[in-house]
């Protein structure tokens, strides 16, 4: 019996999968803003919008262009695939300690004047430094003809956080920290799914990796 056939990128399939994805995405996401400016202060909305723009644009930089790297070259070596997001999280990890001792340091919430409180800024760095984290293992299964598995990690992702809010809506919460909570729930859920899914649907690596 002969081994299944690995799955290989297609343009149109994978576009198909993506941007039905991104719409469902964006559907969801509507949903989940109307939730929020209904059961937050115009403040707290406004603290949660900025803290999470702010540091989602701060450690930008932390992606070092290598999950784009990833979904170039990752075709020629499939089986590679999860020793190279390994690899980039190491790079990554790298980079990421100087710009949170920056954010530490010279606190560029307080140029915004954002006067959140200090849980919901650390909050808001750790959703912004797990949707950099996504980025590789997505990449990978692009890389592996994977793309609606990639779909299905986005859906999932907000699906879950708007999943949140409506459970913090029911229950009559008003805390921005417990729908920025929320916020992150979801995405480290995308994320792990994501990682999870690379990882086992990558063909088995060589005992001995060439860089």
């Amino acid at each position: 019996m002969s081994a299944a056939k690995p799955r290989t990128p297609s343009s149109g399939r994978d576009a198909s999968w993506l941007v039905g994805a991104d719409l469902l995405a964006v559907g969801l996401a509507f949903v989940g803003q109307i939730m929020l400016t209904h059961a937050l202060l115009a403040e707290h909305y406004g603290w949660m919008v900025l803290a999470i723009d702010l540091y989602a644009s701060l450690f930008l930089v932390i992606d070092l262009g290598l999950p784009t790297l990833l979904a170039r070259d990752g075709t020629r070596a499939p089986a590679l695939v999860p020793a190279a997001v390994w690899r980039t999280y190491r790079w990554q990890a790298m980079a990421t300690l100087p710009f949170v001792l920056l954010a530490v340091l010279v606190r560029p919430e307080s140029w915004l004047n954002i006067d959140a409180p200090l849980n919901l800024l650390i909050l808001a760095a750790l959703i912004a430094l797990v949707h950099v984290a996504s980025y590789a293992p997505r990449s990978g299964l692009r890389v592996l003809g994977e793309a609606r598995l990639e779909a299905l990690t986005k859906v999932v992702e907000r699906g879950l956080t708007v999943c949140g809010y409506g459970v913090l809506v029911w229950m009559g919460s008003t805390s921005v920290t417990a729908f920025t909570t929320a916020f992150l729930i979801g995405a480290l859920a995308g994320w792990a799914l994501a990682l999870f899914w690379v990882l086992r649907t990558a063909p088995p690596a060589p005992k001995t990796v060439d860089w």
